[in-house]
């Protein structure tokens, strides 16, 4: 118990959803965030986010090391974390309609990721996973996902807006300038037909 509530400690962090600004970043070695970020950009989760936002997800990201047999969480807790898998191997079990035995499901090595729908939707976890071996995870909290996307999507949207608008503002200058040109055409054309009317 103990040594899942330091892990717990380990990867809660405080995130507030409406400053980008406040959300944890944690420290890693080049070679670690370069991981990471090959990771994501393969990742269906990820692989459509700039990458900007990939490196700001991997900023986010805290270390967790388990030793063998530690657990990551258990089937049923409710889940709130993503976790790519750095080094080592945690294995997925699941009981199923409720049963004591435990079902192998799936094995993660370097590279897996699991806990894909925790930062989706806050649901239970659907199996517990612990480690095989020794082992490095990265995990990622949902909140910081969601302030993260959700941001810096609507600061691109901002953007476009704005670049929207200075072109629509642009093109209406452009086109009170031809109307005005127009104008002033016609009134001097009409000028002139009322000069050669007088005149005959």
């Amino acid at each position: 118990k103990l040594a899942r509530a330091k892990k717990r400690k380990a990867v809660c962090s405080e995130v507030a959803l409406d400053d980008q600004d406040e959300i944890a970043e944690f420290e890693k070695a080049p070679d670690a965030k370069l991981r990471i970020l090959q990771v994501l950009q393969e990742h269906f989760l990820f692989r459509h986010l700039e990458q900007e936002q990939r490196e700001l997800v991997t900023k986010a990201m805290s270390k967790v090391v388990l030793k063998r047999g530690e657990i990551a969480f258990k089937q049923g807790e409710d889940g709130d974390h993503f976790y790519v898998v750095d080094k080592g191997s945690v294995a997925c079990f699941e009981r199923r309609d409720g049963s004591e035995h435990e079902t192998l499901v799936h094995t993660y090595n370097p590279g897996g990721t699991f806990g894909d729908l925790s930062i989706m939707y806050n649901t239970p976890r659907a199996a517990t996973c612990r480690a095989t071996t020794e082992s490095r995870l990265y995990a990622l909290p949902r909140k910081a996902f969601k302030v993260i996307v959700m941001k810096t999507t609507i600061e691109k949207r901002l953007h476009i807006k704005s670049l929207l608008q200075n072109v629509l503002t642009s093109h209406k200058s452009q086109m009170l300038a031809a109307f005005t040109r127009d104008v002033r055409a016609r009134l001097k054309f009409s000028k002139s037909l009322r000069t050669m009317s007088s005149r005959n």
